[in-house]
């Protein structure tokens, strides 16, 4: 399997590097860094990120996240998911970057095992657009819904995913099969799979009974 291209934009130096390590350990990733939005932007010329870990409080203007907020739109219209890791506390820039088109959000400091799950739920759903394109022949999104972010409540058990207009009626088909992917990947672990998909063990229980799952028996 090809590495996967993941972009890391953080002016902080030592934490850029400290992330390049991390993701370079791994084998599994082409990691590149950048340090600046400039920087991030002159990259991206012969670079196409399948992941991006974004800074938003970026030079010369750290103590605001309107620079990192910036390199969203040009990262997703890549196809890249964006990953938001940032000092910047403020609700409205999570709910900016969100709307922008950020996969997810974290706040620094962030457990080495939180980022490379992002990362690895990023690349999985991913992925999972890919598949539908392929055969649907139609472009999909799917996102953290902005409700989540927001603190409102959602009525689905993959409440923190909001899929593009396109992909509405095949909602039921595709959510069957984004949880038998995740099952495959984990070996039919629900704790590493509720986990995967960022829901609740019970959650991921009811999606099993409402689309008929059984350990064995996906088609």
């Amino acid at each position: 399997m090809p590495k996967a291209n993941l972009f890391i934009v953080e002016d902080d130096r030592v934490l850029a590097k400290q992330l390049k390590l991390l993701f370079s350990a791994q084998m599994d990733y082409n990691v590149i860094t950048a340090f600046s939005k400039e920087e991030a932007l002159d990259i991206l010329e012969g670079f196409t990120p399948q992941v991006a870990v974004l800074d938003l409080g970026l030079p010369p203007f750290e103590d605001s996240p309107e620079g990192g907020l910036s390199l969203i739109p040009p990262l997703v219209e890549r196809g890249t998911k964006v990953i938001v890791l940032t000092g910047q506390t403020s609700k409205e820039a999570a709910v900016q970057a969100i709307a922008s088109g950020a996969f997810d959000y974290i706040m620094k400091p962030a457990e080495p095992e939180t980022l490379e799950l992002s990362v690895k739920r990023a690349l999985f759903i991913r992925e999972i657009e890919e598949e539908i394109r392929r055969r649907e022949g139609r472009e999909v999104a799917i996102q953290r819904d902005m409700g989540i972010v927001q603190g409102e409540e959602g009525t689905s058990p993959l409440t923190e995913y909001a899929f593009s207009e396109g992909l509405n009626e095949l909602r039921d088909k595709f959510e069957r099969e984004i949880v038998e992917k995740a099952l495959s990947i984990t070996g039919f672990n629900v704790m590493r799979t509720a986990r995967l998909l960022k829901i609740s063990r019970e959650a991921l229980y009811y999606l099993l009974r409402k689309h008929g799952i059984r350990r064995g028996a996906q088609n």
